[in-house]
């Protein structure tokens, strides 16, 4: 078959050029098969007629595809249709979604709006209920400001005459409290110095405290020097201490240096410089005392004070400064008369009353009150280790050690002097037999 008897399809109008969706296209060519050879810009109409209907025999069943084509041709156009339809539905449906979002997002904004007056408004409220309560509050804490004050004045104004009554009667257990309570007191008003009446309760109290402080140290007169005429009872003075704790620091002070001085007062008498209990060779007189003045002081004094105030361990701290001081001068004053024996003799004395001491006081507080520059004699190696009773003993860094025997080491020389002495006659008696040996033999 010529190309000249084949049909030909020529347009003489305006070519049309349809543009279709994705899914259109892909439909049909899912119903034709394909259509890629159609959308090829080399596609040959009558070539491909030619090869559909190569003969004229094959002319017959041009009817029946054109039949089957204007089928599929509906069949495509009924899907285009639908496609379409289904298209613009969705686009109405989408317009119509969109139309509610922006309704909704308007109602929203509407509704924000409206929540955000109410916050401000409820702002305000707070703010000003705040600023209320605040007022109240100031008022609340004002008033009770105002009634402890005067709950503290009233205290205070029958505090006074109750210290006074007590501290009269030596009711001294019954004043301890009510004295701590007043100073507690004190320092709660110490803001109110401008009122000319609490200033004038705040002496009349520190007035009672300077008569309590003078009374009870008169009591401790009284009791310890005034023989047995005394009315001052043990008790009465152990309740005294605790009204002393509860004064001024210099009150506790006075009195203790002042129980120390009464304790010694025999030991400085008998071992005064113009005594011969004071020379350097009855030392061991001095150490005897404070033993046995210590027992008697335990014994009888000491359960009346307390253990706080730690005095035996004052007491021997305070004997062993004097005795240092008094060995110190009298050795100075007779210099002459101190040989090596007696030397030696007064530091192993004096040394194992040092340690009997430190065995004694061991764990107290008495190193924060010793001046170091007292503790700088050494008679052992570095790490003062002694042996006494079979136990060693670990003397370093004590305040006892050295505290009296801090006195021989300007007199040390003498027994350096000694030994110097002894070895230069024990090398000249070894010179002597060996110069005496060697003539032997020749």
């Amino acid at each position: 078959m010529d190309s000249n008897d084949v049909l030909e399809d020529k347009d003489s109008g305006p070519e049309v050029q349809l543009n279709l969706p994705g899914s259109v296209i892909s439909r049909i060519e899912e119903l034709m098969g394909g259509t890629e050879q159609f959308d090829s810009e080399e596609f040959d109409a009558v070539a491909y007629i030619n090869r559909v209907f190569p003969t004229e025999q094959s002319l017959s069943g041009v009817e029946s595809a054109a039949a089957k084509c204007e089928f599929r041709l509906a069949s495509v156009q009924h899907d285009i249709r639908r496609l379409v339809r289904a298209q613009h539905d969705q686009r109405v449906a989408g317009h119509q979604a969109l139309l509610d979002a922006q309704r909704c997002i308007a109602e929203l904004a509407l509704q924000v709006a409206d929540i955000n007056k109410k916050a401000e408004r409820s702002e305000s409220m707070v703010r000003e209920i705040t600023a209320e309560i605040k007022q109240l509050d100031c008022a609340k804490w004002n008033l009770t400001a105002a009634i402890t004050a005067l709950n503290h004045l009233h205290m205070l104004a029958g505090g006074a005459a109750s210290l006074r009554t007590l501290a009269q009667k030596r009711q001294y257990k019954e004043l301890v409290l009510p004295l701590q309570a007043i100073m507690e007191v004190l320092e709660q008003l110490e803001m109110y110095r401008d009122i000319k009446e609490l200033n004038a309760l705040r002496d009349e109290v520190h007035a009672i405290r300077a008569q309590l402080a003078q009374q009870i140290l008169a009591d401790f007169k009284e009791a310890l020097t005034g023989g047995g005429k005394t009315t001052i009872s043990p008790r009465t003075l152990s309740e005294a201490c605790a009204v002393v704790d509860a004064l001024e620091p210099h009150v506790k002070q006075e009195l203790i240096k002042w129980l120390i001085n009464m304790q010694l007062q025999e030991y400085e008498h008998l071992f005064s410089g113009e005594q011969e209990e004071a020379w350097v060779s009855h030392v061991e007189r001095r150490y005897a005392w404070l033993k046995k003045h210590l027992l008697r002081f335990e014994e009888s004094l000491a359960p009346a004070l307390p253990h706080a105030w730690r005095l035996s361990e004052r007491i021997a701290h305070r004997f062993c400064k004097i005795t240092r001081k008094a060995l110190s001068e009298i050795m100075q004053a007779r210099r002459n008369e101190v040989d090596v024996k007696l030397l030696l003799y007064a530091i192993q004395k004096t040394y194992n009353f040092e340690l009997l001491l430190h065995k004694r006081f061991v764990g107290t507080e008495l190193g924060a009150e010793v001046d170091p520059a007292t503790v700088n004699l050494d008679f052992d190696d570095d790490d003062k280790e002694v042996q006494t009773e079979d136990k060693t003993v670990n003397t370093k860094g004590s305040p006892w050690i050295g505290l009296i025997g801090a006195c021989f080491e300007p007199h040390l020389s003498l027994y350096i002097t000694s030994l110097d002495t002894n070895l230069r006659a024990l090398m000249d008696r070894f010179i002597q037999r060996r110069v005496k040996n060697i003539l032997t033999k020749t």
